[in-house]
């Protein structure tokens, strides 16, 4: 394809690729800034220091155990969204992917004060939710409800799209040899779009791990109840600055790990 496009294009080719070359360079680079910075300070004598640390982990394990709970909920109710919204037309369509877009543009302290009125105590929700004995505000369901919030498009989008793709003579074969459809999609859909399943729940937990904004505002910062690690990393920052970088290496490994094992997994297989 280079080949290609140098002998019909030219020098103009070879140059045009080298400014996209360059661009893509700068690019990379200011996005890679961030990560920089926390390798430059980071030292691991006290990286095993603040790991020690009490406050590290509980933040650490507030965050694991809501992150898992929220990516199981978005993968429960994620994929039947995921389905209907590919293989199905219905009106209102456009607006349900529009308004799935949302959370990926919205300032996430927002939502968070949305999430705050809607289940606030004077709201009829949030007093119907008083009333059987569930709060909802500052606790970890409001983390739960903000991750969900914030990390359920990429999963929804990342399957849609997959499903998109997925040959429908496939699925009608299935049909006609007498399948139904709760075998197809187990047996059919779910084994073409796997990949993607898992691409997009990784997304989803790296993504909700991550988030600050919304759950400052409807979850509170109380710690081992819903203090995650970007809180705390928030509050610990303004006293430790060596903890704070520690517990942010652990984020970025938490996150990025998972990320890293998928990537490898879908090479390998390819």
């Amino acid at each position: 394809m280079n080949s290609l496009l140098s002998h019909t294009f030219g020098k103009s080719a070879s140059y045009t690729v080298a400014i996209f070359c360059t661009c893509g360079l700068i690019l990379l680079l200011l996005m890679l800034l961030p990560l920089f910075g926390l390798i430059i300070g980071f030292h691991p004598k006290l990286f095993l220091a603040s790991l020690q640390k009490f406050v590290v982990w509980q933040a650490f394990l507030v965050s694991i155990k809501t992150t898992l709970i929220s990516v199981l909920i978005i993968l429960l109710f994620g994929f039947p969204l995921s389905y209907l919204l590919s293989f199905y037309n219905f009106l209102g369509k456009g607006t349900i992917l529009t308004l799935l877009e949302l959370p990926l543009v919205f300032p996430p302290i927002v939502g968070g004060l949305g999430l705050l009125i809607f289940f606030g105590r004077g709201s009829t929700f949030g007093i119907f939710f008083k009333n059987i004995g569930i709060n909802v505000p500052f606790t970890p369901l409001a983390l739960v409800f903000v991750q969900i919030f914030i990390a359920a498009p990429f999963f929804i989008f990342t399957v849609k799209s997959a499903m998109d793709q997925v040959d429908r003579e496939c699925l009608l074969a299935s049909a006609s040899l007498k399948a139904s459809l709760p075998a197809t999609l187990l047996f059919v859909l779910i084994p073409m779009v796997f990949p993607a399943i898992l691409s997009g729940l990784t997304a989803s937990f790296a993504k909700a791990l991550g988030e600050l904004g919304a759950s400052l505002i409807f979850a509170g910062n109380f710690p081992g109840v819903t203090q995650s690690m970007p809180l705390a990393i928030y509050i610990i920052l303004q006293s430790n600055f060596d903890d704070a970088i520690a517990l942010s290496m652990l984020l970025v490994v938490t996150a990025f790990l998972p990320l890293s094992l998928l990537k490898l997994t879908i090479t390998r297989k390819k």
